[in-house]
């Protein structure tokens, strides 16, 4: 007996392929995550609260809680560092929250964007987000402050599910995946019963004239804030994540710092000796310290530190390295640490110590970043004497940096 067998392989146009139109795999790369398990995550997280607001982190919860009350209330929590984006890989955002109803005159937007860093914030949008306008529920894509895409719900695709059997006060999934490259395809999905359900798709190329979104790097951002009279209203952010789906390559581009030799360095206090940082208007790019070297010229034991946001005696001279988004500070005169940041690696040295030390934050959750106010965090390199008398060095760091 014989029989015929149709091996003919197909995938449908579905969640089972990857925006760029691969079949979909489960390796994907981490480049931005949060949680709220066991705090508001401030380490990560830049929040901007006017009025009677609030962002309250309760104990079980595994998210953050954030209230509105009165005209002019906005909460907003936007991570301090973006992810990001490499040409020719599909990208997927996941982002879960409860409490997206619609409140009258209160607005609710989740998703990867960002926008101007003056006045209540609510200018020169960029990316996309999901949003509860106290009318409808829509999808939003924005270029530059100009929307380019608001998609309302009664729009949405309903082969796959019914919008309306959503129960919004109930914790939900949505799910975006896209294709940059300026002028790609986004695809926008809410996660019912396991299953991604395909609600809408924008197409830009061949219908479209520039870009759909000035920048791919994005933050992700959860916000909420009152448009007029109203009783209020209430968002909760639980977690979220930016993927690539595929490897990230090392396309990096890297620039060095060097301090030729630092004044003497006085025991027990920790001082900066050099220092990084964005320039202003790079909020999408990534960068982090990838190694430094240090040359003793005193002999005398000591502390390295990798320092976040500390605050120094003297405010430090920032200079632009040419042709890239990193700014860097050398002190002329010794400045120590008034007030200790976040110390994200320590080492150990003795008298004999000279050579190089691998800091190594590429998958680290720190990089640099920026406040919602657009004020960039610092990185420096700072050193604790604990020798008998001062002591001197020449330093060297090196930054990687995507852009």
């Amino acid at each position: 007996m014989a029989y015929t067998f149709n091996n003919q392989y197909s995938v449908a146009d579905t969640a089972q392929i990857d925006a760029f139109g691969r079949t979909r795999t489960s390796e994907t790369t981490s480049l931005l995550a949060l949680n709220h398990v066991y705090s508001l995550q401030d380490d990560l997280e830049t929040t901007s609260i006017v009025g009677a607001g609030a962002s309250v982190n309760s104990d079980g919860s595994s998210g953050v809680l954030l209230q509105v009350q009165f005209g002019g209330d906005h909460v907003i929590r936007q991570s301090r560092c973006a992810a990001p984006y490499q040409p020719g890989k599909s990208q997927i955002f996941e982002a879960s929250f409860y409490g997206m109803t619609l409140n009258s005159n209160v607005i609710k937007r989740v998703g990867a964007f960002d926008s101007d860093t003056t006045g209540d914030f609510s200018t020169g949008l960029d990316g996309f987000f999901l949003e509860s306008d106290g009318v409808n529920h829509s999808f939003n894509i924005y270029s530059g402050g100009n929307r380019v895409v608001q998609e309302t719900a009664n729009n949405w695709l309903t082969s796959d599910y019914n919008y309306a059997d959503i129960d919004w006060a109930q914790s939900q999934l949505m799910m975006v995946d896209y294709q940059w490259l300026g002028v790609g395809r986004v695809r926008f999905y809410m996660v019912i019963d396991g299953i991604p359900r395909l609600f809408y798709e924008y197409t830009h190329a061949n219908n479209f004239s520039g870009v759909y979104m000035l920048r791919p790097n994005k933050p992700i951002r959860y916000e909420i804030r009152v448009s007029g009279i109203s009783e209020g209203g209430e968002l909760g952010q639980i977690c979220s994540q930016i993927s690539t789906e595929g490897s990230l390559n090392d396309l990096y581009k890297t620039a060095s710092i060097l301090q030729t030799d630092t004044d003497v360095l006085a025991r027990n206090t920790t001082w900066g000796v050099v220092g990084f940082r964005l320039a202003a208007g790079y909020s999408g790019v990534k960068a982090y310290i990838k190694n430094f070297s240090l040359v003793q010229l005193s002999g005398e034991e000591y502390l390295i530190k990798i320092v976040r946001n500390p605050s120094l005696t003297s405010p430090p001279t920032w200079e632009r390295i040419v042709d890239t988004p990193i700014e860097y500070a050398i002190p002329t005169t010794n400045n120590n640490v008034r007030v200790a940041g976040d110390e994200i690696r320590s080492y150990l040295a003795d008298s004999s110590f000279s050579g190089s030390g691998a800091v190594e934050l590429g998958d680290s959750a720190y990089s640099a970043g920026f406040t919602i106010e657009g004020v960039a965090e610092e990185f420096w390199l700072c050193i604790l004497p604990v020798g008998r008398a001062g002591a001197r060095f020449a330093a060297a760091m090196n930054v990687e940096f995507y852009d």
